[in-house]
């Protein structure tokens, strides 16, 4: 989850190029022709091949109902306003943002620590590939964490006392019993463990763990497990901002 401060030019860029989404004649934005959305959506989503996006759209468009052009315009949107939305989380982070639990002087690194239960959650600023997405991972126990971290390396188990992220963690406890938070940390473990990662976070809610990004290694552990959703807005992806503004994560703690 590499990054630099001119990255967030980039952002700026795509969300600029954002505005020919919306449809002429009060029409819904939807409407926009799609290989102009497909383009910003691909921009939004470095790492990910023309035609492994435009696969998953179609995937997308078949699980939901939507035309494959109402899905593109869809991710679209909820892409450009988590990327929006992640600004204000870089610049309380203090700066530029490094890769997660890399300890990165690019910001302010803290100290993880301890969670207060099995199975919590937690939101960190970070850029994933050059766009302000976030991170997001669970305690497998409360000294342990389980997460994608990105780039390179693959989902595994880290101990919680080594991992350091961009200042504001948020630590957050699940609107469930004890028993679903440890049968979604244990979910977690046993399966989502030992995986590439996911670049594509327009469509990262289908049937496919052979490869994950951090808030779908959140997402699919509490969907799997216990059936609980924790994609605040519902879209086509799942960002790790919609673990933390799901009405179902509370945070007891921010680490600054």
């Amino acid at each position: 989850m590499m990054g630099k401060r001119h990255t967030l030019a980039k952002v700026a860029g795509a969300l600029a190029l954002s505005a020919g989404i919306v449809a002429t004649s009060g029409g819904p934005a939807w409407a926009a022709p799609s290989d102009d959305a497909f383009t910003r959506l691909l921009l939004l989503n470095p790492g990910v091949s023309s035609v492994d996006l435009r696969n998953s759209m179609r995937e997308a468009a078949a699980a939901t109902g939507l035309s494959y052009d109402k899905a593109v315009a869809t991710a679209l949107a909820e892409a450009e306003r988590h990327a929006a939305a992640n600004v204000a989380s870089v610049k309380q982070s203090g700066g530029p943002i490094g890769a997660a639990g890399s300890g990165s002087n690019s910001c302010r690194s803290m100290a993880i620590g301890y969670a207060r239960y099995k199975g919590d959650v937690f939101y960190a600023p970070s850029i994933t590939a050059t766009i302000n997405h976030g991170h997001a991972g669970i305690f497998a126990d409360k000294g342990w964490i389980v997460e994608a971290p990105g780039g390179d390396h693959k989902s595994g188990r880290f101990a919680a006392g080594g991992r350091l992220y961009c200042q504001y963690i948020e630590k957050m406890e699940i609107k469930t019993s004890i028993g679903s938070q440890n049968k979604a940390a244990d979910y977690a473990v046993a399966n989502l463990i030992g995986k590439p990662y996911n670049s594509n976070f327009a469509w990262n809610k289908g049937s496919n763990i052979d490869v994950l990004n951090c808030s779908e290694f959140v997402w699919k552990a509490y969907k799997r497990a216990v059936n609980i959703d924790l994609d605040n807005d519902g879209g086509l992806g799942v960002y790790p901002l919609d673990i933390r503004n799901s009405p179902l994560t509370l945070t007891y703690e921010i680490v600054k």
